[in-house]
């Protein structure tokens, strides 16, 4: 009988074996034969390097190069960069209070001197992250890195779980090595990690962006993922010194996905649309941005706040006559979103008029919608009832099935819901009589499903969850009166 021979196994069996090693299992099997090594590394290198997540730090972003110019440079497509900047406030306080950096186990005055030793190492690691991002040594890295690979999507994130990830979260690569030589795990030990802020999540904006331009890598789609502070309107200012690089990055862009908040009062520009006097405008440079793109068929917005005039702005026709102010105070073009076929918006308050222009604009081409925790309004100044609240949604839904003709799939989710634990969000009930929070459909019946809303959607009216149910619904113009 011949003795058992790895070589011998069909190859997708042998794939599927591999669903069920640990990842260091994984790696010795491939070490076993050339044989498994040559039939497994596309398996492998698809499942753990096709998407991966960087510190901006010298020892990760040098990993990112290293691979750009291996035999795995072709397998990853998807690069996103960590906010997160590592600091040791928290651990000088405890070294004061004299107890150890790893929280784990109990002191001990034996090994004092091991964790002093370690904490020295992690506070150079923090100085050496901050002196190196000062000097603009990530976007070197990144420029370096992007020139050698054919990259899909690029994005900011902080803290990002994948499919393959063991724990309870992962972190970017270099987590291991801070792991090795301090002994801080960072899955658990989150304050030794700062978010991010204003400034500088939009300067790891620009500084990605910047890399791109000129590294001539050219993705199709851009994503951000932060979890503590959003991209503020600064990040989307692209200075004249990297207009002829990025400006070609923006118009071959095919999605853009990002979380749009923070402090929006700063960098304002002064506008003055025909007919108007001059205002600030908080979201100019944002504006400017997403009129560069225009090859965009996928678009979902997150926004934290209230932004005056961008929805207007975002809805308004294209100009159809050239300005003929002063160029400085000449405001960005609305874009026409022509060949958009899919649009999300997340948080905030819009007005109904403005959602439904927006829609109206790409409804020729539109296929999927999503709206999460999005609230309406008519007036501004005049808070909804709630039975105008319900009323205002029915008619929206109404009026949506009328313009979007070729919605394929949508999905509604926490609609009205203001703030967490908030009970004036929508219900929709389903066909068991209960009521939920979220609605999805996906088919060709589209009209019919939106046209039947009007009648199925509740909202609480208090914390005890009893629902005001929509009854004949008055059209908009009733309500307005």
């Amino acid at each position: 009988m011949a003795s058992p021979n790895l070589d011998a196994i069909p190859l997708e069996i042998l794939v599927q074996i591999t669903s069920y090693l640990s990842t260091p299992d994984y790696g010795a099997l491939r070490l076993t034969s050339r044989f498994c090594e040559a039939s497994l590394f596309p398996f492998f290198a698809r499942q753990f390097f096709s998407r991966m997540q960087f510190m901006r730090t010298e020892f990760s972003l040098q990993a990112l190069v290293d691979i750009s110019q291996s035999r795995l440079s072709s397998y990853l497509r998807h690069v996103d960069i960590g906010v997160e900047t590592l600091h040791s406030d928290y651990l000088q306080d405890t070294m004061a209070g004299a107890r150890t950096i790893n929280r784990q186990r109990p002191a001990n005055p034996n090994d004092n001197l091991e964790e002093k030793v370690r904490y020295n190492r992690f506070e150079e690691m923090c100085i050496d992250q901050q002196v190196f991002i000062d000097l603009g040594q990530d976007q070197q890295m990144l420029t370096e890195a992007f020139r050698n690979l054919q990259l899909d999507t690029v994005g900011l994130q902080s803290r990002k779980l994948y499919p393959h990830d063991a724990g309870e979260g992962s972190l970017s690569c270099g987590a291991a090595k801070i792991l090795k030589e301090t002994s801080i795990d960072l899955r658990t030990a989150r304050e030794v990690l700062t978010y991010g802020n204003d400034v500088s999540n939009a300067s790891c904006f620009r500084s990605l962006l910047y890399a791109l331009a000129k590294s001539g890598s050219r993705p199709k789609r851009i994503e951000t993922g932060l979890r503590k502070c959003l991209l503020p309107d600064a990040a989307f200012n692209i200075p004249r010194f990297m207009q002829q690089a990025a400006l070609p990055i923006l118009s071959d862009l095919q999605t853009l996905s990002i979380g749009v908040g923070g402090e929006l009062t700063e960098n304002m520009r002064l506008i003055a649309p025909k007919g108007q006097a001059p205002y600030l405008a908080r979201t100019y440079h944002l504006r400017k941005f997403l009129g560069s793109l225009t090859q965009l068929r996928h678009l979902h917005l997150s926004y934290s706040s209230h932004f005056d005039g961008f929805f207007e702005w975002l809805a308004a026709p294209v100009p159809s006559e050239d300005y003929n102010g002063p160029p400085e105070l000449e405001p960005p073009k609305s874009p026409a979103l022509t060949g958009l076929r899919e649009l999300g918006f997340t948080c905030s308050p819009i007005a109904v008029q403005h959602l439904l222009a927006i829609i109206g604009k790409c409804s020729a081409t539109l296929q999927k919608l999503r709206l999460h925790v999005v609230s309406l309004y008519v007036d501004e100044k005049k808070a909804p009832s709630h039975h105008s609240i319900t009323y205002m949604w029915g008619d929206f839904f109404t009026t949506l099935s009328q313009i979007a003709g070729n919605l394929e799939d949508i999905h509604f989710s926490e609609l009205n819901r203001r703030a967490r634990g908030d009970p004036r969000a929508i219900a929709f009930e389903t066909r068991d009589n209960r009521f939920v929070q979220e609605f999805s459909y996906m088919g060709p019946d589209i009209r019919s499903e939106l046209e039947s809303l009007p009648k199925k959607i509740s909202i609480s009216v208090d914390r005890t969850g009893k629902l005001d149910h929509m009854t004949d619904a008055p059209s908009m113009t009733a309500i307005n009166q």
